[in-house]
C-alpha cells in the first residue's frame, strides 16, 4: 500500500493511508502476540523450539485465549477484529490503484500465505499434547503478564471499527471512501485465501509432534532464511578480510 501510495485517487492519498491505517492496527494484536509468545516461552522455562511445546491450550486459558484473539486479527477473520478492516482497505487500494493489476493478486497470496502459518503456530504451539517436560510444567502467567495481553486483546478487536480510530487520532482510510467497486471481488477472494490459509495448516500440521515439511529442499531453504545471513556473513568476512 505504501509503494503504491503516489497514485492518488480523486487527490486522496487512499493507497498511503491504508498502509498506515494497517500499521495502526497492527500496533494492537502484533504486540499481542509478541507478548503472547514470551509468555509461552517463560512458561516453558525459556524454550523457544515449538516443536518442544504443545497442550497450551489446556494449561495456559487466558494466554492461549489471548493468543487466538491475535492470531484471528493478524489473519483478518472477516467482521470480528481489527486485522480485517485493515487488510480490506490494502486489497481495494490495489486492485484500484495497483499497475499492473497482477498487484491484488500477489496481495492475495500474502493473504494466504498469512493465515497458513499462524495456524501453524497455534496448532503447534496450543493445541495436542505436551512434547516435552518444561512444556508439561507449563501454567499460566501471574496478572502482571496476562492483564496487558487482555487488554491488547481488546483493542485487537474494537481498534477497527469505525470511530475508534479517530478516537485515537489515527488515519482512517474510509473516512474519505474508496470506490465501492470491486468490494464483493475483494471480500471473495480474502474469505476464500483465509479458509485456504486455515485448511491447509490444519491439514498439514494438526497431530504431529514434528515438521512434515522438513524434507523438502523449498522448506531448507526457507528455514534457511533463502541463505541472506549466509550470503551477508560471507561479504562481511570477505570485507574485513579485505
Amino acid at each position: 500500500a505504501v509503494g503504491l501510495a503516489g497514485h492518488a485517487h480523486d487527490g486522496h492519498n487512499l493507497a498511503g493511508e491504508a498502509g498506515m491505517f494497517h500499521l495502526y492496527t497492527h500496533a494492537w494484536f502484533k504486540a499481542l502476540l509478541f507478548l503472547g509468545s514470551g509468555a509461552v516461552i517463560y512458561a516453558c522455562h525459556h524454550e523457544q523450539d515449538i516443536w518442544t511445546m504443545g497442550g497450551r491450550s489446556q494449561r495456559m486459558r487466558i494466554t492461549t485465549g489471548t493468543f487466538a484473539i491475535g492470531t484471528a486479527a493478524l489473519i483478518a477473520v472477516p467482521f470480528l477484529v481489527s486485522g480485517f478492516y485493515s487488510k480490506e482497505e490494502i486489497l481495494l487500494a490495489t486492485l484500484h490503484e495497483g499497475n499492473p493489476t497482477s498487484l491484488f493478486w500477489v496481495a492475495a497470496l500474502v493473504a494466504f500465505l498469512t493465515p497458513f502459518y499462524m495456524t501453524r503456530l497455534f496448532v503447534v504451539a496450543f493445541l495436542g499434547k505436551a512434547r516435552s517436560h518444561g512444556s508439561e510444567e507449563a501454567r499460566e502467567v501471574a496478572p502482571v503478564m496476562f492483564v496487558p495481553l487482555a487488554a491488547l486483546a481488546v483493542m485487537s478487536v474494537i481498534a477497527g471499527f469505525k470511530g475508534v480510530p479517530q478516537l485515537l487520532s489515527a488515519i482512517d482510510p474510509r473516512s474519505h471512501g474508496l470506490p465501492h467497486e470491486g468490494v464483493p471481488l475483494v471480500l471473495t477472494v480474502s474469505v476464500l485465501s483465509l479458509l485456504g490459509g486455515v485448511g491447509v495448516g490444519f491439514m498439514l500440521f494438526r497431530g504431529r509432534a514434528s515438521d512434515p515439511l522438513e524434507s523438502y529442499a523449498l522448506c531448507r531453504v526457507f528455514r534457511s532464511q533463502v541463505y541472506i545471513d549466509v550470503l551477508y556473513a560471507e561479504v562481511v568476512r570477505c570485507g574485513q578480510g579485505a
